[in-house]
C-alpha cells in the first residue's frame, strides 16, 4: 500500500482497492462504433479451470451448482474466480488458451481437443503442458457417491497444496 493510500483509509469508511496499471486489461485498440471484439475464448493463465457437460443456456442445475461451490469453497475458491467452461465452449479451447492453469474436468467423455487426457486415469492429476489437469466424472455423478467425492477430494489437497 503506498503513502496516499494509507491516508485515504482515515478519509474513507469504505474498503479501497487500487488497480495498478499492469493489472488493468489491455483490450487493444476498440473499434470505434461496435467496441472490442474478444475471442470467444480468450487464454487463461494462472485460473483454476472448471470444464463441464453442461449447457451455458440452462445452467448447472442448483444442487449440482451448490456441490460444486462447496468444491471450490474448499480450496479457497469461489464460482466467481474460477472459469467454468461450458459444453458448447469446451471444443474451442486449446492447450495453447491455458497457461499454468488448474483444470478441473467434470466431464463423462474427454473432447477430441484433450486427447492427450484421454488415457490418463480419472482422480489422478496429470500434467499435460503447463497444466494440471483432474479427469473426474459429472458433477451429478460425484455428488451421489462418497467414494468418488474422497477420491476428488484427496487429488484436490495435493493439487490446492491443503494438508
Amino acid at each position: 500500500m503506498d503513502k496516499d493510500s494509507t491516508y485515504l483509509k482515515y478519509l474513507i469508511d469504505e474498503e479501497i482497492y487500487r488497480i495498478e496499471e499492469s493489472q488493468q486489461p489491455d483490450i487493444g485498440d476498440p473499434d470505434p462504433v461496435q467496441g472490442p471484439k474478444p475471442d470467444k475464448i480468450q487464454a487463461f493463465h494462472n485460473k483454476t479451470v472448471i470444464l463441464s457437460e453442461y449447457i451455458k443456456e440452462e445452467g448447472i442445475p442448483v444442487p449440482y451448482k451448490k456441490f460444486l461451490s462447496k468444491i471450490l469453497e474448499a480450496v479457497g475458491l469461489d464460482l466467481e474466480s474460477a472459469v467454468l467452461i461450458y459444453a458448447e465452449d469446451i471444443n474451442s479451447i486449446t492447450l495453447d488458451q491455458l497457461d499454468a492453469c488448474k483444470v478441473i474436468a467434470f466431464l463423462s467423455q474427454v473432447p477430441a481437443n484433450f486427447s492427450n487426457l484421454a488415457a490418463k486415469e480419472k482422480y489422478r492429476i496429470s500434467a499435460l503442458h503447463k497444466n494440471q489437469f483432474i479427469l473426474c466424472d459429472p458433477l451429478e455423478t460425484i455428488h451421489e457417491d462418497r467414494i468418488l467425492k474422497r477420491k476428488l477430494w484427496d487429488q484436490l489437497k495435493i493439487l490446492y497444496g491443503i494438508e
